[in-house]
């Protein structure tokens, strides 16, 4: 990580790490309610879908920055374990759905990819490791895309493109080809292509390679037939936002984000179920 550049970032305003995993999680329970309890409110799944590209930029961050890589997978394998059976029971109505796995283990191939497109980091020759790193970062995006469609995890292929995408366009990576840090025309420069590569690479990924629902959206009296999936792309408003610091700072506050996931979903399971019996019963 280029030192100048974590300077810079930690004195910018905006939002934390904290902050961003705090709006993910509160989009994501929208859409799970939808999924649950509240199937009639669409408006929900509709901002529900801005939640997992903020999830996928977090995890980029966190893999970047992780002192102790095993301990971040085991960490996230043993949470997708535990998410497993309530993430069935949401999605399938059952114990076991085999077609669809839940998203810790989109996170887990994710992460195993990334990790494999940092090995031409050690090699000394920058030609020699710019070349390697391309063929690496394509090789790792289309087997990216092949294993989460054949394992069926959640997002599919497409969401592990995301966070491959995240991976790919940082600002300290293009910085890193010998770009002037205190040139600030220079830095505006990489901070825009970056950005329009993002905004390219969510837009195409949600439209093209999740897909999914379409909506009819009504603007000044015109209706536009959109892809529900696409309101993705407003999660770059907050990740824009996102100022490199941490915010709340425990291990607490870490474990509650992570427990979060399978546990919002089991109680929106099981008030599901007992609402469905109450209405059976009477």
């Amino acid at each position: 990580m280029n030192t100048n550049l974590e300077n810079i970032n930690r004195n910018k305003i905006g939002i934390s790490s904290s902050t961003l995993h705090i709006i993910a999680m509160a989009l994501m329970l929208c859409d799970h309610l939808c999924m649950t309890l509240l199937g009639n409110q669409m408006w929900l799944h509709y901002i529900g879908r801005i939640a997992y590209p903020i999830f996928a930029f977090m995890l980029v961050e966190g893999f970047r920055h992780t002192s102790n890589i095993k301990k971040y997978l085991l960490r996230m394998l043993v949470f997708a374990l535990i998410s497993e059976i309530p993430f069935d029971l949401m999605c399938g109505g059952t114990w076991l759905f085999p077609t669809q796995q839940n998203v810790m283990f989109t996170f887990i191939i994710s992460m195993l990819l990334m990790l494999l497109m940092e090995q031409p980091k050690k090699i000394k020759n920058k030609t020699v490791k710019l070349i390697v790193f391309a063929i690496t970062s394509i090789f790792a995006l289309i087997l990216g895309f092949l294993i989460g469609t054949i394992t069926m995890v959640d997002y599919f292929g497409g969401g592990i493109v995301m966070v491959l995408c995240f991976y790919l366009f940082q600002e300290d990576r293009i910085l890193s080809f010998e770009v002037n840090l205190n040139d600030s025309k220079r830095r505006m420069l990489v901070v825009i292509i970056n950005r329009i590569a993002q905004a390219f690479c969510v837009w195409q990924i949600c439209n093209e390679m999740i897909g999914g629902l379409c909506a009819n959206i009504t603007v000044f009296g015109k209706t536009y037939e959109v892809v529900v999936e696409s309101f993705g792309i407003l999660a770059l408003i907050p990740i824009w936002l996102y100022n490199g610091k941490k915010g709340i700072n425990s291990k607490a506050f870490k474990y509650i984000c992570y427990a979060f996931y399978p546990a919002h979903i089991l109680i929106l399971v099981i008030l599901q179920r007992i609402i469905f019996w109450a209405f059976t019963v009477y």
